[in-house]
């Protein structure tokens, strides 16, 4: 009885670990990766063979690699690390993923959740880039409304004396420039 139930639970887990819509990725100590499932192959383009062969170094881009370090050891010294990252695609393309990973989820082994986010990104920039052109939209509607306005309030003030000019016509004010 309890060995069928062992044998469940971990169908259960594999299941789940396998067919999940987010990347999920075990590695080991050095950062070897000792599992990893359908979406992680699927979000890199490598096969799952491949990726059992590879270390987390492998799928950054070199510029990168200092700071993937640093953050390691941050995460095996805190036991979790979350964030944002960008790593490179087997044929060499980028990819902005939001992660977070625990460590130890089974003693010397530890579990990263990968998401990519680059269409978000791209979505949020375009949305910057509109929000920026109707800023501008903006600003020309209102100077187009409110200079009229104002040169009116100008003129009509010089007329009457009022802004510390002499009085001169609208005419006047004109041919003076």
């Amino acid at each position: 009885q309890a060995e069928r139930a062992a044998w469940d639970s971990q169908w259960w887990f594999k299941a789940l670990f396998d067919r999940a819509p987010d990347a999920f990725a075990i590695f080991d100590e050095q950062g070897h990766c000792v599992d990893a499932n359908q979406a992680t192959t699927t979000m890199l383009g490598y096969t799952r063979g491949e990726m059992l062969n590879m270390a987390l170094w492998n799928d950054v881009p070199p510029d990168r690699l200092p700071e993937l370090r640093q953050m390691w050891e941050k995460f095996l010294a805190v036991g979790w690390l979350e964030g944002e990252f960008t790593c490179q695609r087997k044929d060499g393309t980028p990819v902005e993923v939001d992660y977070l990973a625990v460590a130890h989820f089974i003693p010397g082994l530890h579990l990263c959740a990968v998401r990519d986010i680059s269409g978000r990104r791209q979505a949020e920039e375009k949305l910057a880039r509109y929000m920026e052109h109707l800023r501008r939209l903006g600003t020309i509607v209102y100077l187009s409304v409110s200079l009229p306005a104002l040169a009116r309030r100008l003129a009509d003030a010089a007329e009457r004396g009022i802004v510390g000019y002499p009085r001169m016509s609208i005419g006047e004010i004109y041919e003076s420039r």
